[in-house]
């Protein structure tokens, strides 16, 4: 029997990537395992050291074997990943006016994807942000909105537009994903879902085109300064782009804010 050529549309919305709905399942069940095993040698090192001294020491046993866990599952990602070089920082980051692949409009999903997520992960682990995981799918679905969007953005104000553009899509899109913390309080947490998702987008967007306005010698240098800079921006302009985004006119105000940022990077 042939099969319906809809027959996933009940399931999924248009758009949706299955594959990687379930890798970034897997990602999620690694990422929670990993805390979980950290909490617990926590747990076991506090009472170890509120034992009586007769009891053997087990906070430096379970210590050792929570480093040696950390450093064989590195090494595992390392053996079997096809992106050491996006993890190394050994990629150049996308622009609005790069050429063929590394173009933000003309990159296929793939390459797009893997910019962006490693992006996002650079970010958050230079902003010390180890509770957020992020979603290779949702940015398939952005990759997806700016192919329906890139013939509408021919227009004097073309680069602030598309970047304005991405990062809507980045907001609706969601691809951050912050995971609750048990020893953070309810300001800290409110202050991750919020303000910090805002500014790892803004920071994403911008980071291409720093990258571009400073090559370095150093690929690695290349984009460790574009990232680092782009965060700096992001914060200092936090205001400025909550505002746009709270607009009637979200994608003009953003276009000028983005003007503005681009005008002083």
């Amino acid at each position: 029997m042939k099969p319906k050529a809809n027959s996933t549309d009940k399931s999924l919305p248009a758009g949706r990537d299955v594959s990687l709905i379930v890798k970034d399942g897997v990602r999620g069940i690694r990422f929670v395992a990993k805390q979980s095993a950290k909490r617990l040698v926590s747990q076991v090192v506090q009472s170890s050291e509120k034992a009586p001294r007769w009891v053997p020491p087990l906070g430096p046993v379970a210590q050792l074997v929570s480093e040696v866990a950390d450093k064989l599952d590195s090494m595992a990602v390392h053996l079997v990943s096809n992106a050491n070089d996006y993890r190394h920082m050994q990629f150049r980051l996308l622009t609005v006016t790069g050429d063929g692949e590394r173009g933000l409009i003309q990159a296929p999903a793939q390459v797009f994807q893997h910019n962006f997520y490693w992006v996002y992960k650079h970010l958050l682990k230079h902003a010390k942000h180890d509770n957020v995981t992020v979603k290779e799918e949702a940015l398939h679905r952005v990759w997806l909105s700016l192919q329906r969007e890139q013939d509408r953005a021919h227009t004097e104000e073309f680069h602030a537009t598309h970047l304005a553009q991405l990062a809507m899509a980045m907001r609706e899109c969601a691809p951050l994903q912050v995971h609750p913390q048990r020893d953070a309080s309810a300001a800290n947490d409110l202050e991750s879902s919020s303000d910090l998702e805002l500014r790892m987008v803004i920071a994403a967007v911008l980071a291409g085109e720093i990258a571009a306005r400073y090559p370095g010698t150093d690929l690695q240098e290349e984009v460790r300064y574009a990232l680092r800079t782009a965060e700096r921006v992001a914060a200092s302009l936090l205001a400025d782009f909550q505002r746009a985004f709270a607009s009637k006119q979200a994608l003009p105000a953003l276009t000028n804010a983005l003007k503005f940022a681009l005008r002083h990077i």
